[in-house]
């Protein structure tokens, strides 16, 4: 059974997450400019969009972070996640609600999987598993994506949830006035 896409939009993110971009089939953005998201066109009835929209910036982009400062990254050592065995980790930053479990290939070293919890999701921890990688910059990004129900007692379980597929990766350079305040926008309530 294909699973559905969770997502059908144009991302644009500086690698950092410190300001990004989504733009959604109906001409509405939800844009981070690095403290406050905005919702574009004001009149838009999106709510609550800053939680979603930073989790797919922070999934995008989490090979580019490891390093960023703010992250803690936690050895979890040897762990399997559905058959296979990865080497783990856990990475926060900051928020003991907000984390990312890294399910590493241990010969090359690449990012297979990651188990994540936001703090606001119901159910509060999903998976998500990695295929069809594409390189930009110095990381490997993959470019299609799959969705799981996850506990940590069971792992992931059942037929993926949805799916994403990145298309046209590249780079944000030059394109700063993309990634500020829309003109006709109003501020997205946290939530």
């Amino acid at each position: 059974m294909e699973s559905q896409p969770l997502l059908d939009a144009r991302f644009v993110c500086e690698t950092s997450t410190s300001r990004s971009r989504l733009d959604l089939p109906d001409k509405t953005a939800i844009v981070f400019d690095g403290s406050q998201t905005w919702i574009s066109p004001a009149s838009s009835p999106l709510q609550h969009a800053r939680s979603s929209h930073l989790l797919y910036a922070r999934l995008i982009a989490l090979p580019f972070m490891l390093q960023s400062p703010g992250a803690s990254l936690v050895d979890l050592g040897p762990q399997s996640l559905g058959s296979a065995t990865y080497s783990a980790a856990r990475l926060t930053f900051g928020s003991p609600d907000d984390w990312y479990i890294l399910y590493a290939d241990p010969k090359t070293h690449r990012i297979e999987a990651i188990v994540y919890s936001t703090g606001l999701a119901d159910p509060p921890a999903r998976a998500v598993t990695f295929y069809s990688y594409k390189t930009l910059g110095e990381a490997q990004v993959p470019a299609e994506w799959k969705f799981w129900k996850w506990h940590q007692a069971e792992g992931i379980y059942g037929q993926p949830v949805g799916s994403a597929k990145l298309l046209d990766l590249g780079s944000t350079r030059g394109q700063g006035a993309v990634l500020a305040r829309p003109g006709d926008s109003r501020a997205d309530e946290r939530k």
